[in-house]
C-alpha cells in the first residue's frame, strides 16, 4: 500500500510530495527492500550535494552496502580484475586486501560484511588488512594508487549516522 501511495505522491508533483511525505525526506522509509532502494535513489537525486541525516538503521545499511558494492566494482576495474574473479582468488589475495583496507577506512561497514562481499573467509583478515598494507612496501604503493583513483570517482560516502553526498569535478 505504501509503495502505491508514494508513487502516486511523486506523480502529483514535488510540492505535494514535500508537504505530505516529509517524514520520508528525514530518512523514515519503510517497506520492502526494493521499495526502500527505489526511495533511497529518489531521495539521493533530490538531495544531491546536501548533507542529510538518516535515522533508519536498515536504510543506512542498504545505502552503505550499495556504496561499498559500487566501490568494489570500481576498485576491481582499477586493479584490472573482473569482480567475478573475487570468488576464485585466494582469500588473502593482494587485490582483496587492498579493497578491504579502502572500504574499512572509508565506510562504516562491518568486517563480516566486507569479508562476505570480497569472499575473504574469516572476518579477522579484514581487520588485519590495514597492517598488512602498512608492512609491505609493494602493497603500500599499490594502495596509495588505488586510493587516489577511488577517491576521484567516489560519489557517496556513509559515515555513522550521516550520508555525505558530494560531486567530483
Amino acid at each position: 500500500m505504501m509503495q502505491n501511495d508514494a508513487e502516486w505522491a511523486m506523480e502529483k508533483g514535488s510540492e505535494f510530495y514535500s508537504r505530505h511525505f516529509k517524514c520520508m525526506d528525514r530518512g523514515w522509509v519503510h517497506g520492502s527492500k526494493e521499495f526502500r532502494r527505489k526511495m533511497s535513489e529518489h531521495l539521493l537525486e533530490q538531495q544531491a550535494g546536501r548533507e542529510r541525516e538518516i535515522h533508519d538503521r536498515e536504510q543506512r545499511r542498504d545505502l552503505a552496502e550499495s556504496a561499498v558494492q559500487a566501490i568494489i566494482q570500481e576498485g576491481c576495474k582499477r586493479l584490472r580484475i573482473n569482480p567475478s574473479d573475487l570468488v576464485r582468488l585466494k582469500k588473502c589475495a593482494p587485490e582483496k586486501i587492498l579493497l578491504a583496507t579502502y572500504i574499512k577506512e572509508n565506510y562504516s561497514t562491518e568486517n563480516r560484511e566486507i569479508s562476505r562481499l570480497l569472499h575473504m573467509g574469516d572476518r579477522s583478515l579484514v581487520g588485519r588488512s590495514r597492517s598488512i598494507v602498512e608492512r609491505k612496501k609493494d602493497f603500500a604503493r599499490r594502495y596509495r594508487s588505488l586510493k587516489r583513483a577511488l577517491d576521484e570517482t567516489k560519489t557517496t560516502q556513509i559515515t555513522g549516522w550521516y550520508l555525505f553526498p558530494y560531486m567530483v569535478s
